[in-house]
């Protein structure tokens, strides 16, 4: 994972609780999958082709009862692992963007019945928005704007529409690359 907020938010193979004495040693047994004893789960794998091409080193996330993040291989799969049963939201973000900054490129809703194996094929159609911020006031270029891409049909959808976010440079032009198709704010 590429930053600490990832590996701390997804969900634990297993916890126990413990006291550690000063000066001594604490042994700690964890039992694997003792999280999911009385879930009913599934597993979820598939592939990324972007543009007509296998997508390596892109993120795919999901958060539920049951988080994970994973990366796509050099044939754009990739393997989820157990999943809490029922509707599972995936995130797809491109290389070297963060779910935190708006870096979802894409999501695809998947319905996992308890003990089935899914397979989720995901074909994405990219392109650039780039542009230029100025002042309404004297027409010259912003820098540092902050500049955000939202779907408008994520609209009110409980994980929001952030497909990406950029600030202006010097002349005020900003771009946003890996945007897949679609109407957006």
């Amino acid at each position: 994972l590429n930053n600490w907020w990832e590996q701390f938010a997804m969900t634990p193979q297993a916890e126990e609780t413990f006291f550690v004495e000063a000066g001594e040693t604490t042994d700690a047994y964890l039992l694997i999958g003792s999280t999911y004893a009385d879930m009913d789960t599934g597993f979820v794998e598939g592939r990324l082709v972007v543009n007509g091409y296998p997508a390596p080193g892109w993120k795919v996330r999901t958060w539920g009862q049951i988080r994970r993040s994973a990366t796509t291989g050099d044939d754009g799969s990739f393997d989820m692992g157990r999943l809490a049963a029922g509707e599972v939201h995936l995130m797809f973000s491109p290389e070297g963007r963060s779910m935190m900054n708006g870096g979802i490129a894409h999501s695809e809703m998947v319905t996992l019945a308890a003990e089935a194996r899914e397979f989720v094929d995901v074909r994405l159609e990219t392109g650039i928005v780039e542009g230029r911020v100025v002042s309404s006031i004297d027409g010259r270029p912003v820098e540092g704007a902050a500049v955000t891409l939202r779907s408008t049909e994520s609209s009110g959808q409980r994980w929001g529409g952030g497909r990406g976010a950029t600030a202006s440079l010097q002349d005020g032009t900003f771009q946003l690359e890996m945007v897949t198709a679609g109407e957006y704010t």
